[in-house]
């Protein structure tokens, strides 16, 4: 991994979509934020920021499925996201945000992807949103079209890998959860077994108190590494007792005999 670094999580002014100008205009302004984040580093320290991530961008929950392909859900990458590409490039920043995206493979549908753009102008990387929220969302989960999704961009992949990607990069590695995702446990820990740090807004900004917020995920993240670094289990198909010597106790156990 690279030295230090700053990494900062924006949340920008963002309106909601009508058209694709909307969304050039949304991402335009992370742009633009993007420019001075790079030029003018945080909290006094003299150290570059080289990952910046924005979070999710604007949908129009009014339209429907069909307006939203036609209207809003864009191609990553594509025409729109050049915008990111030339500030990453500009600034010499790996930029994290979102779109609707539009899947060719998936014609009648669309995601809600996190996408990571390198120095280089290069999307990396791409997360669909798993845990979608049923009251106010219409996009795909992966999950939806488990079987297709997985044997179209599961070549020589796990199923983790597949739905739970991670960016392996010079700075570390990086993955995202979206929203909703957050409330489903076995979203952050299969994230964890490859991220090398989190960054989180909303959850602790908004909390009753922030500092404390904190410690709690800096906790949990450090308790879900130990338990990664720890080694599951093996799986196994059918039951069978853990603990085979019976009435000694585990401890205990190889020292007699």
């Amino acid at each position: 991994m690279d030295g230090k670094y700053g990494a900062i999580v924006i949340q920008t002014r963002v309106k909601e979509c009508f058209n694709r100008q909307d969304v050039i205009e949304n991402l335009a302004r992370a742009c633009k934020v993007t420019h001075t984040s790079a030029r003018h580093p945080y909290f006094g320290h003299r150290i570059q920021n080289k990952l910046v991530a924005f979070d999710t961008h604007a949908h129009n929950h009014g339209y429907s499925v069909k307006e939203m392909i036609e209207k809003i859900a864009i191609q990553i990458p594509g025409d729109e996201t050049r915008l990111l590409s030339e500030a990453a490039k500009r600034d010499g920043l790996y930029i994290v945000t979102s779109a609707l995206e539009y899947d060719g493979h998936f014609k009648d549908t669309f995601f809600t992807c996190f996408f990571i753009v390198d120095p280089t102008g290069e999307v990396i990387y791409k997360y669909r949103k798993i845990h979608t929220h049923l009251g106010t969302e219409k996009t795909l989960s992966p999950y939806d079209a488990m079987d297709k999704y997985y044997s179209t961009y599961g070549h020589g992949k796990t199923p983790l890998q597949t739905f739970f990607p991670v960016a392996e990069t010079p700075i570390g590695n990086i993955g995202t959860l979206i929203a909703h995702d957050r409330i489903y446990p076995e979203a952050a820990r299969a994230m964890e077994m490859g991220f090398d740090g989190v960054l989180v807004n909303s959850a602790i900004a908004l909390a009753r108190d922030p500092v404390k917020m904190a410690r709690a995920f800096a906790d949990a993240v450090q308790a879900g590494r130990a338990g990664f670094e720890s080694g599951l289990m093996t799986p196994r198909d059918m039951a069978n007792p853990s603990t085979p010597t019976l009435g000694t106790p585990f401890w205990q156990q190889g020292k007699n005999g």
